[in-house]
């Protein structure tokens, strides 16, 4: 969900410094506020569940596979962005400004565990199955 919606508000950041855009601003305060929600929701999970078996081997390779996932592809997103910046003529980078730069390496990070969830998913259902 938060990755759709940095992804829908990319050109917002291609303008004016963070500072003065009030477009961005407002981005980075839902932004902001969508993680601390987050937040409040798995803290009070945990607390809901406190005392009771959560997590087996199974759990735990399933983890491990899917972290590996969210690795090689922030690896992959990484690479390509350098590359892109790298071997791109400098007229062709007038979209990348610091606060675009900023953007795609935060989508970078939730576009990795997006794709950690989708794998961690995808593995408990092939287990059920």
């Amino acid at each position: 969900m938060l990755s759709g919606y940095l992804l829908l508000k990319s050109p917002v950041f291609a303008g004016a410094s963070l500072l003065q855009n009030p477009h961005a601003s407002a981005v980075g305060r839902n932004v902001v506020l969508l993680i601390l929600a987050w937040m409040v929701i798995a803290q009070l999970l945990r607390h809901h569940w406190q005392g009771q078996v959560q997590e087996d081997e199974r759990d735990r390779e399933i983890s491990r596979v899917a972290s590996r996932w969210r690795s090689d592809a922030l690896t992959f997103i990484i690479i390509g962005f350098a590359v892109t910046l790298g071997l791109s003529p400098i007229e062709q980078l007038t979209w990348a400004k610091p606060p675009m730069v900023a953007h795609l390496l935060i989508f970078s990070l939730l576009w990795a565990g997006l794709v950690e969830n989708v794998v961690a998913t995808i593995q408990y259902w092939r287990d059920r199955h």
